[in-house]
């Protein structure tokens, strides 16, 4: 009986030593700031076990930069790990390692699986660290996750994280920000952490920073206002946004809307086929690599699953096309064909400014030739010719520097985008002339889709100005008080954790 006594105490005291720190491990250890952070579109996934940490393709992450200026014990992060798709047809993307942005989801499903996420991490958080506060940032789709994830707090919609336990939202670039107006209720307060950022008000309780840029008050994100409201955030949310930049800042009533509230589809629940995108990325790489295509297509591993993504995309690209052949039959008498025509030639300027567009771009301008008259012709084929000799001067320049046998300058750089900028901008005008689309280019009834093509033309380098590393050597740069916006966010961030350890004593 002794023995046996000895023997089961024994095992108990083994048992309590292995599974002791087990125990430990699974507690959470709090900290008083827990930044959750969320990349935009096609950098981020919902399966892989890798994923990058930053928030800027750049490689720039304010959730690292704040855990490194106050060290691990103050601050945490957390990353969103979620779909970040544009749509179905992101499945036929080309992966990366890890693969990003190319599962099988609509923008609205990518969007609201980040925001369970998001609000999934704050529960779990606040559940075992009610002391610890939040601080959320996000990016383009992560901004609009981040964001929804607030909007969930503020409305008392997560559990254990009210409008006092959000310490400060920064989204830069939010697709679903609100026109620039007064909030039609009155404001709830709740605790202040630092002073709110500088800014406009936003109709939805954002304060909303133009970084030196003109924001149309009337303007709203690419997704339509967000739903859910910030009221209990004011003062804490930092809404960045450049005014030509059409994620954050797109007409209510142009064919761009119309065309995000398709890609705001929610229809399906996951799990998101994540394979096929990397099936595709295989499949695509042996065709460069000089397989057949019979060969390459086994070799790529395609099975059923993959088919079943063929008829879902189909679809998806029927109802765009339905929806912005109805949109632009209702706004303008101009023919589609016309309007197609137009468009491309009101963004052809600044897109040739950017110099990065160029392989596409020569193919939709090849296929406006078919549509132009006899006469219009040799001024289009001109148009073409000059459009090639800048793209070849361009490619020049490039492996110039890449060479090291031309330095690289920013005034050369800008130099180069006036010049490709004026000269396109000559011949545009030239072509809406010959090919007589000067009436259609100048019926008001057209003047929200000319406009629209000039935001969508500019669209990538006002997209990225927001970057530790970004577009802020152009006209029309994001600056704040001098400062980058990337750099004013943090400033702005960092008094907001200084804030919260202050108050935790």
């Amino acid at each position: 009986m002794k023995r046996a006594t000895a023997l089961a105490l024994t095992v108990a005291l083994i048992l309590a030593t292995a599974v002791a720190p087990r125990a430990e491990a699974l507690q959470l250890r709090c900290h008083p700031v827990h930044v959750v952070q969320a990349a935009g579109s096609g950098f981020s996934h919902s399966w892989h076990p890798v994923a990058r940490e930053t928030l800027f393709d750049d490689a720039s992450s304010p959730a690292d930069d704040l855990q490194i200026r106050f060290g691990a014990r103050t601050v945490s992060t957390f990353q969103v790990k979620y779909p970040a798709s544009l749509g179905r047809f992101s499945a036929f993307g080309t992966a990366g390692v890890p693969p990003e942005g190319t599962e099988a989801a609509t923008y609205g499903e990518s969007v609201r699986y980040g925001r369970d996420v998001a609000t999934l991490e704050l529960e779990t958080v606040a559940r075992q660290c009610p002391s610890t506060r939040f601080i959320m940032v996000g990016y383009s789709q992560g901004a609009q996750v981040v964001g929804d994830a607030a909007a969930e707090a503020a409305a008392g919609r997560v559990h254990g994280v009210g409008p006092d336990q959000i310490a400060g939202v920064v989204m830069f670039s939010d697709p679903a920000r609100a026109r620039l107006a007064a909030p039609a209720e009155p404001e709830r307060p709740s605790r202040l952490y630092a002073r709110p950022p500088k800014g406009v008000r936003g109709a939805n309780y954002e304060t909303v920073v133009p970084g030196g840029t003109t924001i149309d008050p009337t303007f709203v994100g690419m997704a339509g206002t967000r739903t859910a409201s910030f009221n209990g955030l004011g003062g804490k949310i930092l809404s960045e946004c450049n005014g030509a930049d059409m994620a954050c800042a797109t007409p209510p009533d142009s064919v761009i809307r119309t065309l995000a509230d398709v890609a705001m589809r929610d229809e399906w629940t996951g799990p998101f086929n994540a394979i096929t995108g990397i099936r595709v990325a295989r499949f695509q790489q042996l065709l460069q690599d000089g397989v057949p295509v019979p060969e390459a297509f086994a070799q790529a591993g395609f099975s059923p699953i993959d088919a079943i993504l063929v008829p879902q995309l189909a679809l998806e690209l029927g109802e765009a096309f339905v929806a912005v052949v109805d949109h632009s039959r209702a706004a303008s008498p101009t023919p589609l064909e016309q309007q197609a025509a137009i468009a491309l030639l009101a963004a052809l300027p600044e897109l040739a400014k950017e110099g990065v567009a160029w392989p596409w771009l020569f193919q939709a301008l090849y296929a406006v030739r078919g549509l132009l008259p006899d006469a219009a012709v040799p001024a289009y084929a001109l148009a073409l010719t000059t459009c090639h000799a800048l793209e070849a001067a361009e490619r020049l320049e490039w492996q110039l520097q890449r060479m090291g046998a031309l330095p690289q300058s920013t005034t050369g750089t800008q130099r180069r985008r006036e010049v490709a900028q004026a000269a396109v901008s000559r011949l545009s005008y030239i072509l809406i002339d010959a090919s007589g689309l000067r009436p259609a280019y100048n019926d008001p009834a057209n003047a929200n889709l000319v406009a629209s093509a000039k935001i969508a033309g500019d669209f990538g380098p006002r997209h990225m100005s927001y970057y530790k590393l970004g577009y802020t050597d152009i006209p029309g740069g994001y600056r704040v008080d001098g400062q980058t916006g990337y750099d004013y966010a943090m400033g702005w961030l960092g008094d907001v954790v200084r804030g919260v350890v202050d108050a935790a004593g």
